[in-house]
Order: structure tokens, then C-alpha cells, then sequence
């Protein structure tokens, strides 16, 4: 964590000393990015038209509002991770017919494709659905090669977990 602090530091003092200055376009995504990465989303009222400069940069942070950062995938040489997530219906469900409707409808092509794009990026499990090609993998058989989680061992250890995290992380 101390290395992203140190990169990111490094690279705003890279920006205020640009051969070339960008143009305002770029300088005002610049300043949007820092924004969001240092304060988050924007807050308080857009400036009114008299204040063309901060209507600029409050309209540009705004933006990027609610926006993360885009991660690549790595495939580590222990293998990559994977969880699964399962739908049930629960016996003596008072709505048998609109439970089948519902998986129905979350494993269509339609919503199986809608949950492969940003910000979801889910596998599809309907084989009907093709993979993107930014996915890590060219099949779902690969899913196969994946490790797995064995949660009769994570959940005792979920929430010794969490407050380390907390207490490590979220400072």
C-alpha cells in the first residue's frame, strides 16, 4: 500500500512539471482524476455560470464520479480464483411460477450479456453468451483450471480477516 501512496505521489509531482502543458481538456481530466482519487466524489453545488473556471472543474470531477479505477486481470502461478455463485429457490416458496420466471430471465442471453460489460464483468453461464475478448479466458471450460474456495474453511476465518483489513486498510 505504502508503494501505490509513494507511485501516486511521484506521479503528481511528475504532472506540475510537464515538458509540453497539456491542453485544457487533459488538464482538467487531470484534475478530475486527482480529485476523485484523493477527495472522492464530488460534493456541494456546481458553480454557477459567472464561475466558468470552477463550473469546468466541478462538471469534469463530476464525471468521474462514483468511477473506480480499470484493473487487469492476473493469473497468478498458484492459479487464478474464482468464486461461483448459486440461486436456489427455497422450498415452500408461496411463488413457484415467478421464482422459475426469475432464473429464467437471470440466465437469458439477454441479461447474461448486459452483466458481461463494465462495471459487472461477470462470466456468463449461459453458453449461448460469447466471451468478450478483454476476458481472461477464450472458454468457459477453463473455469475448470481455476481454484476454487472451500468455504467450511474461509467462513471461521472471515471475520479475524475483516478486522485486520479494517484495521490495516481502512485508516
Amino acid at each position: 500500500m505504502a508503494d501505490l501512496k509513494a507511485a501516486f505521489e511521484k506521479a503528481v509531482a511528475e504532472s506540475k512539471s510537464l515538458p509540453e502543458k497539456p491542453d485544457n481538456a487533459t488538464l482538467l481530466q487531470i484534475y478530475a482524476l486527482y480529485k476523485q482519487a484523493t477527495a472522492g466524489d464530488v460534493e456541494g453545488k456546481r458553480p454557477g455560470f459567472s464561475d466558468m473556471v470552477g463550473r469546468a472543474k466541478w462538471d469534469a470531477w463530476n464525471g468521474v464520479k462514483g468511477k473506480g479505477v480499470d484493473v487487469e486481470f492476473v493469473k497468478p502461478e498458484s492459479g487464478a480464483i474464482t468464486f461461483f455463485t448459486t440461486m436456489h429457490i427455497a422450498k415452500g416458496t408461496g411463488d413457484l411460477e415467478n421464482a422459475y420466471k426469475y432464473l429464467d430471465l437471470v440466465i437469458s442471453k439477454e441479461a447474461q450479456e448486459a452483466l458481461t460489460k463494465a462495471p459487472y464483468n461477470f462470466l456468463p453461464v449461459n453458453k449461448d453468451v460469447p466471451l468478450a475478448p478483454e476476458m481472461p479466458m477464450k472458454s468457459l471450460d477453463e473455469m475448470a483450471t481455476y481454484v476454487q474456495h472451500d468455504w467450511a474453511k474461509i467462513n471461521p476465518l472471515r471475520a479475524a480477516w475483516i478486522e485486520k483489513f479494517n484495521k490495516e486498510m481502512a485508516k
